[in-house]
């Protein structure tokens, strides 16, 4: 069986890219254990402050 240059190159680009993924998450994750910093408090909703309209103020 013979295999052409550009598919080796073809497969060559998809098995070096899968690679590259993996290790980009594993490092990405790795950073993100060693950071690993207590949860923000973020607030309330911005809808609990929200008024409401009165029921005479709807419009129908």
């Amino acid at each position: 069986m013979r295999v052409s240059i550009r598919t080796l190159g073809l497969v060559a680009t998809i098995v070096g890219s899968a690679l590259g993924a993996w290790w980009w998450t594993s490092q990405r994750g790795r950073s993100r254990r060693l950071r690993s910093l207590p949860p923000r408090d973020r607030g309330s909703v911005i809808f609990d402050n929200t008024p409401t309209a009165a029921d005479a103020d709807a419009i129908i």
